[in-house]
């Protein structure tokens, strides 16, 4: 057996610990599992975009995500405010790409998180193009410019996706 299964396993039925030691197990699963695609914690919520916890690894709506990271048992820095909490979300959620590392850790935290900056994050040929401007352009003011041209790209993909839907998805 896993040893997380056997910590588990080693408190009495119906304890809090245990309890706690499940839940976490079972958000880890669904996060290794489909790390992209997340399943809600909760139903009944009218958003369909799902960001993970990045303590937890719990997928919670993205309206609601900066309310669940307050209170998050997991997060060991309670008393702090959440400053960015949606784009640290959602540069955790992809996390499994391959970009190169400079635009993930200079440009990618200073997108706004929305379908926008999700589409260019993913779309292996838009982070080639931010990589490349990136790389000629060195200057600390041209981050907020690379982002910017990523997210007009972005924008560009997104209506040619909804003119001919045959333009396939990069995943």
């Amino acid at each position: 057996m896993h040893v997380e299964v056997q910590k588990i396993l080693a408190h009495p039925k119906g304890s809090k610990q245990r309890n706690h030691m499940l839940t976490l197990l079972r958000k880890k699963g669904n996060y290794l599992n489909d790390p992209e695609e997340g399943k809600p914690v909760r139903n009944g919520t009218e958003s369909t975009s799902y960001l993970p916890c990045i303590h937890c690894l719990g997928f919670y709506s993205s309206r609601n995500l900066w309310r669940h990271r307050k209170q998050c048992l997991e997060n060991p820095n309670t008393a702090k405010p959440m400053a960015g909490t949606k784009a640290s979300a959602q540069n955790f959620q992809l996390n499994y790409l391959k970009v190169d590392p400079d635009l993930r850790e200079r440009v990618f935290p200073r997108m706004r998180a929305d379908k926008i900056s999700l589409v260019a994050k993913k779309d292996p040929l838009i982070c080639a193009f931010g990589a490349g401007y990136l790389k000629t352009h060195r200057e600390k003011h041209f981050l907020s410019v690379t982002s910017r041209k990523m997210r007009e790209v972005s924008r560009l993909l997104l209506e040619i996706r909804k003119l001919a839907p045959t333009v396939k998805k990069p995943f």
